[in-house]
């Protein structure tokens, strides 16, 4: 991770919410028992990040709760958040904790004494949880009920971007504070332009227009895309493929055509690996679907 944690030069702290321009990103200034507060944050998640084996994030795969997970900041799922990371001079809303329950996300932003920055993100599970039930504090002599709104920081946050990488801890979350049905769908047109290249007989029409409409066939297509570069499906083994799973496939003049919308989905998971066979019973070949799907390496001798 590019930063260094000993030598934090400045922190920022803001929440996000939703409104009619979209989410909105506003600063609100903390003291310095905040600030401190948010960077032992940081450096918990970055702690908890370096015991876990870290793997490529691939938007159309189920994880676990907690995961190592890395993705270019510069990827087209990343849009919102590079936004972020990279905003200048975000306006100072001091009221903005007026109602915690409409804030959607808190974040802090650091930059160390090199200029490399980290920004670190966290979904706002708890502010609602906290205005449901009253809190106490023990003063002098009795526990009392703290009437005022509170906000509560939480042990660690939920993912951590640099400026090469976004470094994910919590995946469900990261799909949210990413933002990360809308970016799939924003980014159809250009995983179908740069899967012409892998796939240049297959027509993209229908296709494009299903995934349009469609998140998860729009995941499918960003983890294809993915998959898929610097490599070529053979057209006759894909036929195949989709001959074995039962989805037709109409061949004109050399271009392959998805014969019905409805079989467009069973199709992606072919192209992405997720529909196998297996035969292990004689006459009774098995066909799946595999909704998490993790490469294995061949065992040798």
């Amino acid at each position: 991770m590019d930063f260094d944690f000993d030598n934090v030069d400045i922190v920022e702290f803001g929440v996000g919410f939703d409104d009619d321009n979209g989410r909105t990103f506003v600063a609100v200034i903390v003291d310095t028992s905040v600030q401190e507060a948010l960077i032992e944050m940081a450096l918990a998640t970055r702690n908890a990040l370096l015991d876990m084996e870290p793997s490529g994030y691939n938007p159309a795969e189920k994880y676990s709760a907690k995961e190592h997970l890395t993705l270019p900041v510069e990827s087209n799922l990343a849009i919102a958040l590079r936004a972020l990371h990279l905003a200048e001079n975000l306006e100072i809303d001091m009221s903005a904790l007026q109602d915690p329950s409409e804030i959607h996300l808190y974040f802090a932003r650091f930059v160390d004494k090199r200029g490399k920055r980290l920004t670190a993100v966290r979904r706002a599970n708890h502010f609602k949880g906290v205005l449901r039930k009253p809190l106490l504090r023990l003063t002098s002599d009795a526990l009392e009920v703290i009437k005022d709104r509170v906000f509560k920081l939480d042990s660690d946050f939920d993912l951590l971007i640099d400026d090469h990488y976004i470094h994910i801890m919590r995946p469900a979350s990261f799909v949210y504070v990413a933002e990360l049905r809308e970016a799939v769908l924003n980014a159809v047109p250009e995983n179908i332009s740069a899967l012409k290249t892998s796939l240049p007989y297959l027509s993209f029409d229908s296709i494009k227009e299903y995934a349009g409409r469609h998140p998860r066939a729009a995941r499918l297509l960003a983890s294809i895309r993915s998959s898929n570069e610097g490599k070529v499906i053979n057209p006759d083994k894909l036929k195949s493929a989709c001959k074995r799973m039962g989805i037709e496939l109409h061949d004109i003049d050399g271009t392959l055509y998805v014969a019905n919308e409805n079989q467009i989905l069973d199709f992606l998971e072919v192209l992405d690996r997720r529909r196998y066979e297996v035969d292990l019973v004689d006459g009774e070949p098995e066909a799946y679907k595999a909704y998490s799907r993790r490469p294995v390496q061949a065992s040798k001798g």
